[in-house]
């Protein structure tokens, strides 16, 4: 690699402070997690801690090819059962599991964003990726969106690496990591393509500045690893008949929905409405002015020469590494890594407006109709979108060019005030599926006064962008950064709050409360019929939550059933003890109840 610009004993004090950083924001996220009593994204953190129960019974590949989702967050929440008593719940375990990944995202964003900010500029960007609520807010949830997230950064630090250095352990290290974002999410399945022409792009990149024998041996393996795992990935989805099970949503369905848009105009009409609409998100999540100093930034590299290293030179000369002669790789790089993230960036928007509008949900205000907001599927995206604005922000700040810096960022915050007050998402907030920006959800309160509303978000956008420019103009852009960390801080806290009262509700309520009768009195042996006088979402929740405590499955009884003369529970076995719980009482035999919740038992004769 290039000259280091700094001694290695500063390099070592560093690692020290991000260390003690680290340790810091692992014990914070452990104590926030410990109120948390019960999972409250119910089907899908169930899910998840069943797989990982089952996988720690029986370890081998027969529980990898049985479970319906991607295995590798299950495989390593299986550590829970695995040390602690793997007939219990222990769900504070796989929570604390779930905050060391989390907390994990602090290195891979430092050291990605080391490479060409400041020591000052790359700590507070990196605490500020670990505390953004698209971030934070996933450690108070066993779901696979905290390691999908952290892979995504470590993906990004990877393809940075092999770029600069050229090394085939970072090959390997970059596709090792591709292959567990697959293993994670199926979703990640399109990083694999995208990865590829990120490299063909870098490539092209070589050729222009007269480099490419630098890097044509380590390009070509990973292109043909790349082209590999495609082929790989592809034969495993087409020969599985499973995979609808694996994918957990109609994968053909989506694809044909997504060619079935471009079609028919009424439904590209939609599609745009509600692209903009999960494009808000992205600006709101990143706060706006690190939106356009991503995109700005992509601006900048490719509009200045390449091959021109004299202002490059002072730009980088705050990084690990400076732009030198024997080292000009560090440009392209930059470019091909910009470009790989606004890439996932729109495939991320059009897969989860396709989704919307696939499997729309809807609210309704009198008799208008909206669609659901979704920004669940956008978290994954927003560490690497931050990283690059960040950057952004620094070379900016070299650029010497205020004025046209102010300019441009004046004229976004004027497009981006117009598009919420055209088309501003007031409705349609639900924890689980807006977490970055479900802090925004008080504007709902204000639907009937769409206005003022929109005051509001124009006031904010106008203080966040005046304070970077501030902080531009006195090259103290870390201020900036800092105020942005406690921002997030401030709404993290308030979905906080919210999370722990639903983690609450769903464990003192029925299924929650019967679920732990049950796993103290029955006997292995017993088989667990559930009726539901209530056939809604509490019906719902006590259908997941139930097993998560007892750690079996159990059989819904339906009222026709009850109300049949001749009902009865069939059983494979004879002499079997059958419990029969519900949630209203019941004309059979009725024993104690349990926890004061009604509770019976018919036994079986051998």
């Amino acid at each position: 690699m290039g000259k280091e610009k700094i001694p290695a004993i500063t390099k070592n004090r560093e690692i020290y402070l991000l260390v003690a950083f680290f340790i810091v924001l692992l014990l914070i996220k452990i104590l926030l997690v410990l109120p948390m009593q019960c999972p409250s994204i119910i089907g899908d953190e169930t899910t998840y801690a069943g797989n990982a129960k089952d996988f720690a019974s029986n370890i081998g590949i027969q529980s990898i090819m049985e479970m319906k989702n991607p295995p590798v967050y299950s495989i390593i929440l299986s550590i829970a059962y695995i040390l602690g008593d793997p007939s219990g719940a222990n769900y504070h375990l796989l929570l604390i599991i779930n905050a060391f990944i989390g907390a994990c995202i602090l290195f891979p964003a430092y050291y990605l964003l080391r490479n060409y900010c400041d020591f000052l500029v790359a700590l507070s960007g990196a605490v500020l990726v670990c505390v953004v609520p698209a971030v934070f807010n996933w450690g108070f949830y066993v779901m696979t969106e905290t390691l999908f997230t952290t892979l995504f950064v470590c993906s990004l630090y990877a393809m940075n690496r092999m770029f600069l250095t050229n090394k085939l352990i970072w090959v390997w290290g970059m596709a090792v990591t591709l292959l567990l974002m697959v293993g994670t999410k199926a979703v990640g399945i399109y990083e694999v393509p995208l990865a590829l022409i990120a490299a063909l792009f870098f490539v092209l990149l070589c050729r222009r500045t007269g480099v490419f024998d630098q890097v044509k041996q380590t390009q070509a393996l990973f292109i043909g690893l790349c082209a590999l795992l495609i082929a790989g990935i592809a034969w495993v989805f087409l020969t599985i008949s499973n995979v609808n099970a694996y994918t957990a949503y109609n994968t053909g369905g989506y694809l044909s929905h997504l060619i079935t848009i471009f079609i028919k105009p009424d439904l590209i009409l939609t599609f745009l409405i509600l692209f903009i609409r999960e494009t808000q998100i992205l600006v709101l999540a990143s706060y706006l002015v690190l939106f356009v100093s991503a995109f700005l930034l992509l601006y900048y590299l490719v509009m200045i020469p390449i091959s021109s290293t004299s202002d490059w030179e002072e730009i980088f000369s705050t990084g690990f590494f400076r732009l030198t002669q024997s080292n000009n790789l560090l440009v392209p790089a930059l470019t091909s890594l910009v470009f790989f993230v606004l890439l996932s960036v729109f495939v991320s928007l059009v897969l989860v407006t396709n989704h919307m509008m696939y499997v729309p949900t809807w609210q309704y205000v009198g008799e208008e109709q909206f669609f659901q907001i979704f920004s669940r599927y956008l978290d994954p995206v927003i560490p690497g979108l931050l990283i690059i604005g960040i950057i952004g922000m620094s070379i900016l700040n070299f650029s010497r060019n205020y004025i046209k810096t102010r300019n441009v960022f004046t004229i976004s915050l004027l497009v981006s005030i117009f598009l919420f007050y055209v088309n501003f998402p007031f409705l349609g907030y639900r924890i689980g599926d807006t977490l970055s920006i479900f802090s925004f959800s008080w504007l709902s309160a204000l639907t009937h006064s769409e206005f003022t509303g929109f005051c509001i978000v124009a006031f904010l956008l106008s203080v966040a962008t005046s304070l970077f420019l501030y902080a531009m103009k006195k090259s103290k852009i870390y201020y900036f950064l800092l105020f942005l960390v406690a921002v997030s801080l401030v709404l993290s806290g308030y979905t906080y709050t919210l999370s722990v009262s639903s983690s609450e509700n769903a464990y003192f309520g029925w299924g929650g409360a019967c679920g732990r009768a049950l796993a103290e009195s029955i006997p292995e042996n017993a088989r667990v019929f559930v009726f539901y006088g209530d056939e809604g979402d509490s019906a719902e929740i006590s259908r997941y939550i139930i097993p998560f405590y007892i750690q079996r499955a159990i059989s819904v009884v339906r009222k026709e059933e009850l109300e049949s003369e001749n009902f009865t529970i069939s059983l494979s076995e004879q002499g079997v003890p059958v419990y029969l719980v519900s949630d209203v009482p019941l004309i059979v035999d009725q024993r104690p109840s349990l926890y004061g919740y009604p509770g019976y038992i018919l036994q079986v004769s051998g």
